[in-house]
């Protein structure tokens, strides 16, 4: 039995071959049809989440460079006041033990930390990816310096010539590697912003 509404769709008679490959050809062409434009939009999603990801990391990536621009001059007074305070007691002098800041720029790594969560790196084009990653991984170098220091300012040392200029040489080579990774991020901010110029 046949219901009433199919009845006038059926056609009469024996169905040609012909017409059934017509028919699955446009089934499957629907099907594709249905696949690709979920892909193309889905596609689109993942490529503006990419773009999102790195428009906030770009933005970030300046505040942290003018961050580091700012504190620079600080911490390079620090590392001459050092300086300073090693030749007076090398030169027998008796110098009062200078106050010590380490000046640190508060770098942010929230956008790449959003960029890894949302998978939107996957997305990015791995030349881009690399160099982001570059400048955080010296990020976390700054704080592992930030650690030394702390530690070298809080320990006690002999009030002793030979102990405080062990002391200052040390504290002065700790700014100074704290200087150069600064100078390193400042070198990779400016590839990648060259590089997304070129873009």
């Amino acid at each position: 039995m046949v219901h009433p509404v199919e009845r006038g769709h059926l056609p009469a008679g024996r169905v040609s071959f012909g017409r059934l490959a017509l028919e699955a050809a446009m089934i499957a062409f629907g099907v594709l049809l249905a696949l690709s434009l979920e892909s193309w939009n889905e596609h689109r999603k993942e490529r503006a989440l990419a773009e999102e990801a790195l428009a906030n990391i770009r933005r970030e990536i300046t505040t942290d460079v003018e961050r580091i621009r700012q504190q620079m001059p600080k911490q390079q007074d620090v590392v001459e006041t050092l300086r300073v305070f090693e030749e007076e007691l090398e030169a027998g002098k008796d110098p009062v033990t200078p106050g010590l800041g380490l000046y640190p720029p508060f770098l942010s790594s929230a956008a790449w930390s959003t960029a890894m969560s949302t998978q939107a790196l996957a997305h990015m084009e791995f030349g881009t990816v690399q160099r982001l990653a570059a400048f955080y991984d010296a990020q976390r170098w700054l704080d592992r310096i930030e650690d030394t220091w702390l530690r070298l300012i809080t320990q006690p040392h002999e009030d002793k010539r030979s102990a405080n200029q062990q002391w200052a040489r040390t504290m002065r080579y700790t700014m100074l590697g704290y200087i150069e990774i600064e100078n390193i991020i400042l070198a990779q901010a400016k590839r990648t912003d060259s590089e997304s110029a070129r873009k």
